[in-house]
């Protein structure tokens, strides 16, 4: 055994431009493929929070009907049991009631399709820093009788702060929904859908709108871990009653999920294919090293101390082993530029 190890060590460096060109290869293919993988996650991350974290929730409360057919007769009411449900779940730190539903946006000749959505505008800033996303204008109050409205939106109905914003839509029970609302800031989000159609207003002003009394469309659910939202969702389908479901971001944002899980496997293919062609270069190399693949009087002595197939394998592996500890030596510097490119 000691044999062996001797001459696999002693042989990887009886070449050592061969060695460190093998090593070398390794090395910069598994930072390529760190780096790129690396900078999907950051950039799938950046896409999550941006898209689900910081607005749409990475779980929802909706009225089991909702999914399919969403309009305001869809909603739910906000009940002592569904609090206690909720309340009762270690995950859930608290809840954002919301409405959710579309209207017709017109300023002057200008009209445009619109989002139209009701929050508790404090409880969004909480949590969700909303007032960071103001680019012009102010935050809103609960009380207020006022709106918010997305960058993209407001350039396409060439409105300013302090215009006036007409809604018109259909809300409960089939009833007109109508108002007439002062703009009073400009809000820029990560997602561009949402910056050209949202517009922001407080919760009472959309009950009102839609002619809803203690009913939201949805409940926005806060997590303490992010991480286990799929176990809080199948937890609180067990304890809600069937009129309510509860919902993640991947069940209520299926292109966005299958968007994100093509390019983790078209990743992984890269990779898989990277490592194959250096993993053939480095057996190549060592097979070559190897003294028995030598036609030199001195070798061909040595080899006959590994003439059987099993120590010549072995002596393989060993080299192998070898040049991998040694190139193993990066690994904090990999682990340092993942978390970098991650972030």
């Amino acid at each position: 055994m000691k044999t062996l190890i001797k001459l696999a060590w002693r042989n990887i460096w009886r070449n050592k431009r061969r060695t460190l060109i093998t090593m070398a290869s390794v090395f910069f293919a598994t930072i390529l493929s760190t780096l790129m993988v690396s900078v999907k996650d950051g950039v799938q991350s950046n896409m999550i929070k941006n898209s689900v974290g910081d607005f749409f929730g990475y779980v929802q409360v909706q009225n089991a009907d909702y999914k399919e057919d969403q309009n305001v007769d869809n909603s739910i009411e906000l009940t002592d049991s569904l609090k206690n449900t909720l309340s009762e779940n270690n995950n859930i730190k608290d809840f954002l009631p919301r409405i959710n539903s579309f209207a017709l946006a017109a300023a002057e000749e200008n009209t445009k399709g619109t989002m139209v959505v009701g929050a508790d505008v404090e409880k969004e800033d909480l949590y969700n820093k909303i007032s960071e996303r103001v680019v012009e204008g102010e935050y809103l109050k609960n009380d207020e009788q006022a709106i918010l409205v997305g960058n993209g939106l407001a350039k396409s109905l060439k409105v300013e702060v302090g215009d006036t914003l007409v809604l018109m839509g259909q809300g409960y029970h089939g009833s007109t929904a109508a108002g007439k609302y002062n703009v009073k800031g400009i809000i820029k989000f990560g997602s561009p859908e949402l910056s050209n159609r949202l517009v922001f207003l407080p919760i009472k002003a959309a009950q009102t709108l839609f002619g809803l009394e203690n009913r939201y469309t949805s409940l926005n659910i806060q997590l303490e871990n992010v991480n286990k939202f799929a176990a809080t969702t199948n937890k609180l389908n067990k304890n809600l009653s069937n009129k309510n479901k509860a919902y993640n971001w991947q069940e209520l944002l299926p292109q966005l999920y299958n968007m994100i899980e093509t390019d983790k496997k078209e990743g992984y293919m890269f990779m898989f294919i990277l490592y194959m062609v250096v993993s053939f270069g480095i057996f190549g190399t060592t097979l070559i090293g190897l003294p028995f693949a030598s036609n030199s009087k001195f070798t061909s002595t040595v080899s006959k101390v590994i003439a059987p197939p099993s120590k010549r394998f072995f002596c393989i592996f060993l080299a192998s082993v070898f040049k991998t500890i040694i190139s193993s030596a990066k690994s904090p510097f990999l682990v340092s530029m993942r978390s970098w490119a991650s972030s």
